[in-house]
């Protein structure tokens, strides 16, 4: 499983075990790894699906765990997405909330 960077008011134990919650709208989509960026955290993945959700769609991304975008339609189209294509995600530390497995 890859390892994520994440910023948490209190830093969990090595040994504790903790939810990384990341919001789809949070996750930053390119068609390659980005190179001198503040994000923290850049995975690259397979697209494993595409749902239309309103006026933008869900890309659903296997990292070694199933991530999950929200993007335009418009970017979607961009970056020529689709099912198995490769993609690059970006996260910010900050964006990521880390919650204690009870």
């Amino acid at each position: 499983m890859p390892k994520v960077t994440a910023v948490a008011e209190t830093a969990p134990k090595l040994a504790d075990d903790v939810f990384a919650c990341i919001r789809a709208e949070d996750v930053m989509l390119s068609g390659h790894a980005s190179v001198g960026a503040s994000a923290r955290n850049h995975l690259t993945g397979r697209v494993i699906a595409i749902e239309p959700d309103g006026p933008i769609e869900r890309v659903t991304i296997d990292c070694g765990f199933e991530l999950v975008a929200a993007i335009t339609r418009q970017s979607r189209e961009e970056l020529a997405l689709g099912p198995g294509s490769t993609v690059a995600a970006a996260i910010k530390a900050t964006a990521i909330h880390v919650v204690p497995k009870i």
